[in-house]
């Protein structure tokens, strides 16, 4: 009895903790620190549609990020293949830790490591410097990441992400994701993405529930010899809840 009472109590003061931890989650977008406050779970949903000629595909995702302390969190991705055959992708773990922060400017370490389980992929490595600016309603998130993939032979890589969100209103935002890619640490055959989307935040009782959004992105925009690609699309719908 004693510790179905203990129990109880403990799952009643982890509670408490998580909602006021969610209640402290900015609503905009702008406002989002770069690591989760401690103690919240985000719960992570997507659904990617790739559309290309002559064959289209379609991906989906799930994810997991705890906020372990204020200043560090904690991720886990498991990708999937839906459309046209269902199979597990390389699951990826991922660790943020924030070094610096003022309200109008945050950095810090990104490390990400992927654990190869399907047959013929190969562990990857990212080390990564984010960066976050925020000013009214501009927030811009950039930074360096290093990638190393363990292929024979072994491949490595330079990128220099650019995501730009406005704040419409106080739910609403809209997102711009470009930067460059170097592979081989070679500039002249870089790949430059573009994205675009919407991101609408939940919100109840004074707390962010969670966001939805919307976006179109073009992986391959812009390569070697400023050549443009708009045939290979991808639409994307995803979510993320907080508890």
């Amino acid at each position: 009895m004693k510790r179905i009472l203990f129990a109880l109590i403990l799952s009643g003061l982890v509670l408490a903790s998580a909602t006021v931890s969610t209640a402290q989650i900015p609503a905009r977008q702008v406002d989002r620190p770069l690591t989760l406050k401690q103690g919240v779970v985000a719960a992570d949903v997507g659904v990617g549609h790739t559309m290309t000629d002559p064959t289209e595909s379609t991906d989906a995702s799930l994810g997991f990020v705890y906020g372990v302390l204020d200043d560090l969190q904690l991720g886990l991705s498991l990708p999937m293949g839906v459309d046209p055959t269902f199979e597990t992708n390389d699951p990826a773990i991922v660790a943020i830790f924030r070094m610096h922060r003022t309200q109008e400017l945050e950095a810090g370490l990104k490390i990400e490591t992927s654990i190869p389980v399907k047959e013929g992929s190969a562990a990857e490595l990212n080390v990564g410097a984010p960066v976050r600016w925020r000013s009214g309603p501009l927030r811009i998130d950039t930074g360096v990441v290093l990638g190393y993939a363990l292929t024979d032979p072994a491949q490595k890589s330079l990128q220099i992400p650019i995501g730009v969100s406005y704040n419409l209103n106080e739910h609403l935002a809209f997102q711009l994701n470009t930067g460059v890619r170097a592979p081989e640490f070679e500039f002249d055959k870089y790949i430059m993405p573009l994205g675009a989307g919407l991101v609408y935040t939940l919100t109840s009782q004074g707390m962010t529930r969670g966001d939805i959004g919307v976006s179109a992105s073009f992986p391959f925009f812009m390569q070697k010899g400023n050549v443009t690609t708009t045939d290979f699309m991808v639409i994307s719908v995803g979510g993320r809840a907080f508890f």
